[in-house]
């Protein structure tokens, strides 16, 4: 019954852009999309999933029997998993890795960020827009099983896919999940209770609109669709409303 409800709850949620399923569904381009948290992602006839050292590549074009095409080894640690404009990025314990897609049935590692200390062995979800990725890091005993040292929002310019560069950080209280709009990045702020609420107009210059955030029992993940969202809390999906201007109002809840 509950994955019933969560698949309907999901599902009612992105309807209207005709993307189906759970919390995994596909944008007009047949794009897979989901929350940041996430072990997989599809491509068209592609499917990505994460092992904790390894990105494996399945030929889904026939989907009652999936077909491996390549494994890519990687440290140990890959988390999350997200894709933006040809180019998979992954999530991991030791930093941010962008792939090529210029092959989609076997995706070339392009670069790999080295994290300083006070971020090393962090859970990593990350979301990309335009020539910046967003993620965040946290600092608890958490499912990577490492401590890190300082949680926050790391903003990376990956303009050359082969040289990211970390551009600004914002410190945050056990972050999870995050997600963005046009204009504004939310982010799943578990330890303050709360959707910390960024502008990021100009990416280059994100900013802090503490007036924004909204108070909100241990959200873990969020998926936002134009002026709606849903986050996933520990008990229940909350589905949000937002206005042009970022702010945030209830519309209702279903438990899980």
């Amino acid at each position: 019954m509950k994955s019933i409800l969560q698949i309907i709850c999901l599902s009612l949620f992105i309807l209207s852009a005709c993307e189906s399923s759970s919390d995994f569904a596909f944008d007009s381009n047949n794009n897979g999309v989901s929350g940041s948290i996430t072990r997989f992602a599809t491509l068209g006839d592609f499917m990505y999933t994460l092992n904790p050292n390894q990105l494996q590549t399945f030929d889904i074009s026939n989907p009652e029997q999936p077909v491996l095409l390549s494994e890519l080894e990687t440290d140990y640690g890959l988390e999350t998993i997200f894709i933006y404009d040809s180019r998979i990025y992954l999530g991991a314990k030791t930093g941010l890795y962008i792939l090529g897609l210029d092959n989609p049935a076997q995706p070339n590692l392009l670069s790999q960020t080295e994290r300083s200390e006070e971020f090393f062995g962090a859970c990593d979800p990350v979301v990309v827009k335009g020539n910046y990725a967003y993620s965040t890091v946290k600092t608890i005993v958490n499912i990577c099983g490492t401590i890190s040292t300082q949680s926050a929002l790391l903003v990376y310019e990956v303009s050359d896919p082969e040289n990211p560069v970390l551009t600004q950080t914002f410190g945050l209280n056990n972050p999870n999940g995050l997600a963005y709009t046009d204009e504004y990045l939310y982010v799943c702020c578990t330890g303050s209770e709360e959707l910390r609420v960024f502008d990021i107009s100009d990416p280059a210059n994100v900013l802090e609109t503490p007036e924004l955030n909204y108070p909100i029992e241990d959200p873990f993940d969020i998926i936002v669709d134009e002026d709606r969202m849903i986050v996933s809390t520990l008990d229940d999906f909350v589905i949000l409303s937002i206005d042009e201007i970022g702010a945030i109002e209830y519309v209702k809840t279903i438990d899980k």
